[in-house]
């Protein structure tokens, strides 16, 4: 990946989710109606991330419709709730006809809020890992990305007719799990050329998807133990992810 840099400039999409353990798993037949009490209460206290509650037999989930410029709108899901427990997504950059900024304000402190939210509605569970997930979209034009992520593997013969990649890094650093992925992404454009008419172009990107959690899961998690988590993963995503990317020398 030496002739590509890695920077914020180059970001295409970027969605960030909080990922909540919960032990014993919740169920949404049992716990309907506290399930549906908090969403009310997501949805009530935080009406620029939370909007509409989508709730059936197997699925609990809340939808948000974020307006971008010339008032076009992307919905998305807000709120999952998954076997694992709940998963709360934030989206920082979207590209619709262009790339566009939807970054909400405070998001570490609305999931820490509604974090201390969930424990007290739920008081009976445990969540013993917390975990930040970065997935990020660079975007690299016409460049084929597979040619970019297997650079590196010049001097291997397995690279001649190379298709796809995918590359997966378990680093552990200051007692979190850090799991990093690497692999190409390719999407069908449309762009207008200015006179009405449409013309559609292959664009290429590189995927990155970055997962921090906890690795202790003895013991029950504060909001000091989360707001540790969710910092440490902050900063690893804004500085040491892109010097790991670009391969830069310490």
């Amino acid at each position: 990946m030496a002739n590509f840099i890695f920077e914020e400039s180059r970001i295409a999409q970027h969605i960030l989710k909080y990922g909540v353990d919960v032990r014993p798993a919740l169920s949404l037949k049992a716990d309907k109606t506290k399930l549906l009490d908090y969403c009310n209460w997501l949805t009530a206290e935080f009406p620029e991330v939370f909007e509409t509650l989508l709730s059936g037999p197997q699925k609990l989930l809340i939808h948000k419709a974020f307006t971008a410029s010339h008032n076009k709108q992307v919905e998305l899901p807000t709120f999952v709730l998954t076997e694992r427990g709940p998963v709360y997504t934030f989206p920082i950059k979207i590209r619709m006809d262009e790339v566009e900024d939807f970054d909400v304000p405070r998001k570490d402190d609305i999931f820490v809020k509604a974090l201390k939210r969930f424990w007290k509605v739920f008081s009976d569970r445990r969540s013993p890992r917390v975990g930040a997930v970065n997935e990020i979209i660079f975007d690299c034009g016409t460049v084929n990305a597979t040619e970019i992520i297997s650079d590196g593997l010049s001097k291997l013969r397995w690279k001649d007719g190379l298709e796809n990649i995918k590359i997966r890094l378990e680093n552990p650093r200051n007692g979190n799990n850090v799991t990093t992925e690497i692999w190409p992404v390719q999407a069908q454009r449309v762009q207008s050329d200015g006179s009405g008419t449409s013309q559609q172009h292959v664009g290429y990107g590189i995927g990155v998807k970055v997962d921090i959690n906890n690795r202790d899961m003895s013991g029950e998690l504060t909001e000091t133990d989360v707001r540790a988590i969710i910092g440490f993963a902050s900063g690893f995503v804004s500085d040491e992810l892109y010097s790991f990317l670009n391969n830069e020398q310490e």
